[in-house]
C-alpha cells in the first residue's frame, strides 16, 4: 500500500517537474526582455542632456530587440540627429537629407503616431526631392541597408511627436517586439520632454542673469531708460497680426433654386402661399393660356385637315399617277402641321409650374403676381433647402482686404451675440454690387461646419472674417491711410 502510494507521489512530483520544465524557457524569456526593458529605462531617466539620451536610444536599443542600424530624427529641428554606431551624422548628406523627407512623409499619414513598417520600395530619389547627382548615393545607402524598414514614433506627454527613430533590420517585428517598443518609446518620449523643459528653464536663467548684469550696466541714467521704452513701442508696431474684419451677414440657402418665366405671359393662380413647404413636382403656379389654347385648337385643326388631303392624294394615286407628284408636298405640309401642334402642346406644358427639388418657397405676397404680366426669363420665387444653409456677407468697399476660399469666419446672431459659430469662405467676389441699403458691397459666402447646428434661414448678425497676416501698425492705419489717401487725391 505504502509502495503504491510512494509511487504515484514521485509519478507526480515528475509530471510537474516536467511541467515547470517546460514552462520554464518561455517564462525565463519574458522576464529577461522585462529585466532589459527597465533597465534600459533606467538608463533613459539617467541621460542629463539630449545627446546622452540620443546615445542610448541608438545603441541600448539594441539590447531590448535585434536590429541593424538605427537612425534618430528630430521632429522639431526637421533633421537626423543622430544614427547607431557613429559618432557624428552630417544632416546635410544625401541619405540624411532622404530620411528626413521620409519622416516627414510618414509623420503626414494616418499612422505617422504608430509602431509599423514602412516600404521603401515605393519611395523614389526623384520623388523625395534629392538632386539628380545625389541619386547613385541615394541607391547605394538604401542596399546597405536590408528591406525592413520600422518607423518608432516618440510621443510625449501631450501626444505630440517629439522624435522618430527608425530601425532597419532584416525581419519584420513580432507581437512582442513591438509591445516592448511601445513602452520604450513613451518612456524616451517623457524622458526627452523633460530634458527639453530644463534646457529651456536652464537657458532662461542664465538669459536672464545675463540680461539684469547687462540692464545695470546700461541703466545709468533715465535717457537709456526712455530709450529702450522707445525701441521696444517701435518694435512692437511691427508684431505680426491678422487682420480681420465686420462685416453684415444672414442666413440664407446654400443651393437655392430660382423658378423663372418659361415664356411671356400673366399669372392666373398661385397654387403655394409665401414662405410655405413643397415637395419635388408639386404645382407652383399656373399661367393663363387661353391664347396658346386657341393656337393649339387652330394647329390641330390644320394637322388634320393636312392629314386629310395626303390620304385623299394617296387614294387617288393608284389610278391617277400625276397625283403622285403631289405626295410628297401634301406630306412636308403635314409633317410642318404636325410639328406647330406638338410645339404649342409643349408651350402649354409649360404654363403649369412645378417645383424641381424639396424646400420652402420664398417670395412676395401673391397679391403681387395675380394678373400681372410678366417677361419670359423674370424670377418668380426661390426654392430653398432649410437643412443646407449658408452665410451670405455683404462686405463694404472700403473695409475689401485680400481674401481667399477657405478663410476662417465667425458668424454672431443678432439673437445670440455672444455665441460664434464657425465658417469658412467659400465664394469670393470679384466685383461690388449694389445692395437694397443703395451702398456698394461685396458679396462673400461661407459654409458652416458640418458639425455645427444650422441656424434658420432668415437670421441677421454680424460676421468677423479673418484675413491674411499683417504688422500692427498697417492694421491699426489702414482705415486711416485710405481716408487720408482719398482726401489727399481730392485736393
Amino acid at each position: 500500500m505504502s509502495t503504491t502510494h510512494s509511487q504515484h507521489t514521485i509519478t507526480s512530483q515528475h509530471s510537474t517537474t516536467a511541467k515547470q520544465s517546460s514552462t520554464s524557457p518561455q517564462s525565463n524569456e519574458i522576464e529577461q526582455a522585462l529585466l532589459t526593458l527597465l533597465q534600459l529605462q533606467q538608463k533613459a531617466r539617467e541621460a542629463e542632456t539630449l545627446k546622452q539620451l540620443h546615445f542610448v536610444v541608438l545603441n541600448q536599443t539594441k539590447t531590448l530587440l535585434d536590429y541593424e542600424q538605427a537612425v534618430l530624427w528630430d521632429a522639431k529641428r526637421q533633421v537626423v540627429c543622430g544614427a547607431s554606431a557613429v559618432t557624428t551624422i552630417d544632416p546635410k548628406a544625401p541619405f540624411s537629407q532622404w530620411i528626413a523627407k521620409v519622416s516627414q512623409q510618414v509623420v503626414r499619414q494616418e499612422q505617422g503616431k504608430q509602431i509599423h513598417k514602412v516600404e521603401l520600395d515605393k519611395l523614389s530619389a526623384e520623388a523625395d526631392g534629392l538632386n539628380p547627382e545625389d541619386s547613385n548615393t541615394y541607391s547605394l545607402n538604401r542596399e546597405a541597408f536590408t528591406q525592413v524598414a520600422v518607423w518608432v514614433p516618440l510621443l510625449n506627454s501631450h501626444h505630440e511627436l517629439v522624435a522618430g527613430l527608425w530601425l532597419f533590420r532584416s525581419t519584420a517585428l513580432s507581437l512582442r517586439e513591438k509591445r516592448l517598443l511601445t513602452f520604450w518609446s513613451e518612456q524616451v518620449g517623457f524622458v526627452w520632454q523633460a530634458l527639453v523643459q530644463q534646457s529651456r528653464k536652464r537657458a532662461w536663467f542664465e538669459g536672464r542673469s545675463t540680461q539684469e548684469r547687462s540692464l545695470r550696466r546700461t541703466m545709468l541714467g533715465p535717457k537709456k531708460l526712455w530709450w529702450l521704452v522707445a525701441v521696444l513701442a517701435v518694435g512692437a508696431l511691427f508684431l505680426p497680426v491678422r487682420q480681420s474684419v465686420l462685416a453684415p451677414a444672414e442666413v440664407v440657402s446654400a443651393t437655392p433654386m430660382t423658378v423663372r418665366m418659361p415664356l411671356d405671359g400673366v399669372v392666373k393662380k398661385l397654387w403655394v402661399k409665401p414662405n410655405s413647404a413643397v415637395k419635388k413636382g408639386d404645382l407652383l403656379l399656373e399661367l393663363d393660356s387661353q391664347t396658346l389654347d386657341d393656337q393649339l385648337a387652330q394647329a390641330q385643326q390644320q394637322l388634320s385637315i393636312a392629314s386629310a388631303e395626303l390620304r385623299v392624294a394617296q387614294q387617288q394615286s393608284f389610278y391617277d399617277a400625276s397625283r403622285k407628284a403631289s405626295l410628297a408636298i401634301l406630306e412636308g405640309k403635314q409633317a410642318l402641321a404636325h410639328s406647330q401642334v406638338a410645339y404649342l402642346q409643349e408651350k402649354v406644358a409649360q404654363t403649369r409650374l412645378v417645383a424641381q427639388q424639396d424646400g420652402i418657397a420664398l417670395f412676395d405676397d401673391q397679391g403681387d403676381w395675380v394678373g400681372r404680366p410678366i417677361r419670359l426669363g423674370e424670377p418668380l420665387m426661390d426654392i430653398a433647402d432649410p437643412t443646407h444653409t449658408a452665410i451670405k456677407i455683404q462686405l463694404a468697399v472700403e473695409d475689401r482686404m485680400a481674401l481667399s476660399q477657405g478663410d476662417e469666419v465667425r458668424f454672431f446672431l443678432n439673437s445670440r451675440p455672444t455665441d460664434a459659430i464657425p465658417a469658412k469662405l467659400s465664394t469670393v467676389a470679384y466685383r461690388s454690387t449694389l445692395q437694397n441699403d443703395g451702398q456698394y458691397a461685396f458679396e462673400l459666402k461661407a459654409q458652416m461646419d458640418a458639425e455645427q447646428d444650422s441656424p434658420t434661414m432668415g437670421l441677421k448678425g454680424m460676421a468677423k472674417i479673418y484675413g491674411e497676416r499683417t504688422s500692427l501698425i498697417y492694421y491699426l492705419m489702414r482705415r486711416p491711410l485710405s481716408h487720408l489717401r482719398m482726401w489727399w487725391g481730392g485736393l
